[in-house]
């Protein structure tokens, strides 16, 4: 005996991403993808607070800032509940939640990219490498994975910069008053699009290349599931959008 179901099955399949989408964005900090992950948090607080501490044009007769300084300044409630920090907060549940419902499938994906010029101009390599020579080729395919995903984000933000038309997408993430961590997503979806896609050529072409000429088998370190040189760029990647001020 059938039984009718009692929603449309795209119904039920858009009601499924808005649920997965949003369990995402408020369970980050517990993702070893996100930039919210717990320990880049954790580890965000940290540093601001040993700059703080030590080089702060507020610091004691020792040098020393104190923490009830910090807390005031950078972890206030006058901070996070910002007119300009809620909208920040609003940008990140609409790019979280809505964003990869509506162009998710035009977003590309540096596995999707490799995958597809494997089909255009082939992908298998006939060569094997030794053992001590594959330890290389990893060691060699993780730097410059993390250099092409580093450039692709640097070109692709200088663009946004330097292209009046593309600027009137990102100005939005310039008109912050404030800067929280989450203000890095106070960006129009456009712009994230772009920031997204560009890396992703360049890191998929890189993919392609070393599956084509070198090894089918050779991927990037890892650590805890994620590229470790980005692992290491997480730790301290949230201070980018704090007002802690630590100059490079």
């Amino acid at each position: 005996m059938k039984t009718e179901a009692i929603l449309p099955l795209w119904l039920e399949d858009l009601i499924y991403r808005l649920v997965y989408h949003a369990s995402r964005a408020v369970l980050a900090p517990l993702q070893r993808n996100s930039d919210f992950y717990w320990p880049f948090l954790l580890s965000t607080l940290l540093i601001g607070w040993i700059a703080w501490r030590f080089w702060s044009a507020e610091s004691d007769s020792r040098g020393h800032a104190p923490w009830k300084a910090f807390r005031s300044r950078y972890l206030s409630r006058e901070l996070w509940w910002h007119p300009s920090a809620r909208v920040d907060y609003r940008f990140y549940a609409v790019n979280a939640v809505f964003v990869p419902l509506a162009l998710g499938s035009l977003i590309l994906q540096g596995s999707s990219v490799s995958g597809m010029l494997g089909h255009l101009f082939g992908s298998a390599s006939a060569r094997t490498l030794n053992p001590e020579y594959r330890i290389a080729a990893r060691l060699v395919y993780s730097l410059l994975f993390f250099l092409a995903y580093d450039f692709g984000r640097f070109f692709a933000h200088s663009l946004l910069h330097d292209l009046s038309w593309l600027w009137e997408f990102h100005k939005v993430h310039h008109s912050a008053e404030v800067l929280t961590p989450l203000t890095a997503a106070r960006v129009h979806p456009f712009d994230l699009a772009l920031m997204a896609c560009v890396p992703a050529l360049l890191t998929g072409t890189l993919t392609w290349c070393f599956h084509r000429w070198v090894d089918t088998g050779i991927e990037f370190y890892t650590f805890l599931g994620m590229h470790v040189l980005l692992w290491g760029f997480g730790l301290f990647d949230n201070l980018r959008h704090w007002q802690v001020w630590i100059s490079y």
